[in-house]
């Protein structure tokens, strides 16, 4: 049975129960009755049309592409960081919080860790997890632009090696970008 929405515009309560796979929309009809009380239907609008639809296949397609643009940015981090890894590793021991061998290690693990995150992020798996451990180290990220900012350095974050020069006002609104990113991953995944 169709039922009156508008003057034009109708909806048929069948659809609901009838359509499995989109349970949780009708279909819309738009057309005219005649004078022996016939609808004529001029146009059948798909179901993607509907506002509600639009937003939420907006939301399928932000939780496909999120961890694949986190993923990109660990991934193109550690490449670009490995690449120039003797600057990267002079960079750290110039701030004189380790010593030689510890800022060797040290600028090791950073390229790893993120390495595998973006791997993660890429392969969509532990989504939660990793959403946690990029959140977790995009924080340590910021507060060591904000020592780096404390210290008056003129020498950017390193955030993409060599290859990519950013300011650390730059690099803090990516920083933020990156959180914000991984914050909707967060709650936008199941696994």
């Amino acid at each position: 049975t169709l039922k009156t929405v508008s003057n034009n515009t109708y909806k048929n309560d069948s659809y609901k129960t009838n359509n499995t796979q989109q349970q949780q929309y009708y279909q819309t009809f738009q057309g005219k009755i005649t004078k022996n009380n016939i609808f004529n239907i001029n146009k059948t609008l798909p179901i993607f049309s509907q506002p509600l639809r639009i937003l939420d296949s907006m939301d399928i397609s932000i939780n496909l592409s999120l961890p694949i643009v986190l993923g990109l940015t660990f991934l193109i981090s550690a490449i670009t960081k490995l690449a120039s890894i003797d600057d990267f590793h002079v960079f750290i021991y110039s701030l004189n919080i380790l010593d030689l061998n510890y800022s060797m290690i040290f600028t090791q693990a950073i390229i790893g860790v993120e390495l595998s995150i973006g791997i993660l992020f890429l392969s969509r798996t532990y989504l939660k997890t990793i959403s946690y451990f990029a959140i977790g180290l995009t924080i340590l990220f910021s507060i060591f632009i904000f020592y780096l900012e404390i210290i008056n350095s003129t020498e950017d974050c390193h955030c993409f090696g060599t290859a990519i020069q950013l300011s650390n006002t730059a690099s803090t609104l990516k920083n933020i970008a990156i959180i914000l990113m991984a914050i909707f991953t967060l709650f936008n995944t199941d696994n």
